[in-house]
Parts: C-alpha cells; structure tokens; sequence
C-alpha cells in the first residue's frame, strides 16, 4: 500500500483556528463597545459610585451626616449626570478616579460623606444649596428669647 500523504488541516487544528478567530471577533467587539459606549460607561460609573455611598448611609447610618441632605443631593447629582448633553468626558473620568477611594472603603464615615459631596458641588455647582447647611435666622432667636421672658 503506498503512503497516502493527509491533505488539509487535521480536526484539532481547526477546531483551535475557529475558536482562536471567534476570540479575537468577540474580543475586538468589546473594544469597539467600549470605545462606542465610554461616556455611559463613565456616566454609569459616576453614579454607582454615588449610589452605592448612599446605599451604604441608608444601611449603616454615620453620626454627624444628615442622610436626608445627602440623598438630596446624590438624587438631584444622578439626574443632572444624565441629562448632561454634551457630556465632558475628562471631568467625569476625573471625578470618579477621586471617588475610587471612597469607593472600596468598606467603612463610609463623615469624612468620606463630606469629601463626597464636595465633589459633587465642585461638578455640579448649582447643587451648591442642597448640601450647604440651613443659616440659622438670628431674628428667630431673639424672638424666642423674647416671648418667653414677656409673661
């Protein structure tokens, strides 16, 4: 019987061709969506950062943070974060690698709450009067100081 010499490519090198060329197209497909979609990606970012701060207020309480202020804030900075048209890209990457850190702390304290929601005021500043404190009207005092002393 002559030698009969295999023409073509053997089963198991084609079988790794197709599953290296399907790795490669699915590979560049993520790049590509990634490239595509950055800004809701950053956007998405942004505010799971936020939300989960004020997921972690809700369930773990922090002395000396009013939680109602700050939910007021994180609501009204995640709908301004979607609706912002034309969307700045490098502020937004800039303002989640500051909050990286407050992020994976397992432990959210005042300080962390403050720093915060300084940077939300500092991307949004028109947010300004939601996180400021209530002045205290020196009037009402003195009204008070006077009526009690009246009788």
């Amino acid at each position: 019987m002559p030698d009969e010499q295999k023409k073509g490519m053997s089963k198991g090198c084609m079988v790794g061709l197709i599953i290296g060329i399907v790795l490669i197209v699915i590979i560049a497909g993520t790049i590509g969506a990634c490239w595509f979609f950055k800004d809701d990606l950053v956007k998405m970012g942004a505010t799971t950062i936020v939300g989960q701060v004020k997921t972690e207020l809700a369930t773990n309480p922090v002395d000396d943070v009013d939680t109602t202020r700050f939910n007021a804030l994180a609501d009204a900075f995640i709908v301004k974060m979607g609706e912002e048209e034309p969307f700045d890209l490098e502020k937004c990457a800039m303002f989640v690698q500051r909050l990286q850190a407050i992020a994976s702390d397992q432990d959210i304290d005042a300080a962390d709450v403050e720093t915060l929601a300084s940077e939300m005021v500092d991307y949004y500043p028109d947010l300004a009067p939601l996180w400021e404190t209530p002045e205290e009207d020196p009037d009402a005092d003195m009204m008070e100081d006077s009526l009690a002393t009246e009788q």
